[in-house]
């Protein structure tokens, strides 16, 4: 499988995402877990890092569910019914969602309800704006447990040279 090219750097994740999952990952707050946030806040590096603590997680974007929505059988759906955990990155990264969008998030998001899956949902679009991206449907499975909104500024654009932090050309 495909991940990001993300550095997996704790200090990239904002205290908020870390306290909220540490609490998901105690048993502290309900799952599902959706994190949303502006692009480059952490919420991909924070999910990573996730991933790689959790025995038998399962990654993939929703690009990557897509491509299989009309393969029920196929690899995504029979690795992600036997994961610990879920991780759905990307989810309504598009303008406007595809029939095959539609229903690989909302299938992923029925197969891990039924089967008692912790799913961590990754995303730009806020609560209102998923709902408005897909549906109500879609919007009640993912949005069900926990919500965690992440702010701060796009880390992509700057870098650490010498102490300061420079913004790229």
């Amino acid at each position: 499988m495909m991940f990001p090219r993300v550095d997996r750097d704790p200090k990239r994740v904002p205290e908020q995402l870390k306290c909220a999952l540490r609490g998901l990952l105690r048993g502290k707050l309900p799952w599902p877990a959706y994190v949303f946030g502006p692009a480059g806040v952490g919420k991909t590096c924070a999910a990573l890092l996730v991933h790689d603590t959790v025995p038998e997680a399962f990654w993939a974007d929703a690009e990557l569910l897509a491509e299989h929505a009309y393969e029920a059988e196929s690899w995504p759906w029979r690795f992600a019914a036997r994961a610990q955990l879920v991780i759905v990155d990307e989810v309504g990264c598009r303008s406007r969602y595809s029939e095959r969008e539609y229903l690989a998030i909302k299938r992923m998001a029925d197969q891990c309800h039924r089967l008692a899956i912790p799913a961590l949902w990754v995303s730009n679009l806020s609560p209102e704006q998923l709902r408005q991206h897909f549906d109500d449907r879609v919007f009640s499975r993912i949005c069900c447990g926990t919500v965690v909104p992440v702010k701060g500024k796009d880390q992509r654009f700057f870098r650490r040279q010498n102490g300061e932090s420079l913004q790229r050309a």
